[in-house]
């Protein structure tokens, strides 16, 4: 939000206005993201909960934690892919096209912003698999949002 891009109308990247039409852009984003995400698991009978990796090598959870944005689980806890994942990121990408200015509301853009959703889901997954750990530093350096 501080540095909109330079294509973008000036009322996007100047004042209090701009200000509150990216982060909105932000929040409903994310919101349809989520919502998309969602129905798609119901539907589909998925379990979108990010399960932890057993094993102790940090590359091996760390590949785990990405690649439980392409597979995860059914509600039967089996294998399959992560159908609701990808219909959160398109839900949340596509969303924008309605309301985004010119030339960032049309369908490229939109495919962009969903790998950087893709992106986030799998961000969510490094930071759930190695909470433990950061919550270890976040403790040994004070810090008062980790907790305990």
């Amino acid at each position: 939000m501080a540095s909109p891009p330079s294509a973008y109308p000036r009322e996007w990247r100047q004042g209090a206005g701009a200000f509150g039409r990216n982060f909105g852009d932000y929040a409903v984003s994310w919101t349809a993201a989520q919502g998309g995400k969602f129905v798609a698991a119901s539907v589909l009978h998925e379990d979108p909960r990010y399960y932890p990796s057993q094993r102790k090598n940090w590359l091996q959870r760390g590949a785990h934690a990405i690649g439980f944005v392409i597979i995860d689980r059914s509600d039967s806890g089996h294998a399959r892919l992560a159908v609701s994942n990808f219909a959160g990121a398109f839900s949340g990408a596509f969303v924008g096209n309605a309301y985004l200015p010119d030339p960032y509301a049309n369908r490229s853009h939109a495919l962009a912003r969903s790998g950087l959703g893709l992106a986030g889901f799998a961000s969510n997954n490094l930071v759930e698999e190695f909470r433990p750990e950061i919550r270890k530093v976040a403790h040994a350096f004070h810090l008062p949002w980790f907790g305990k």
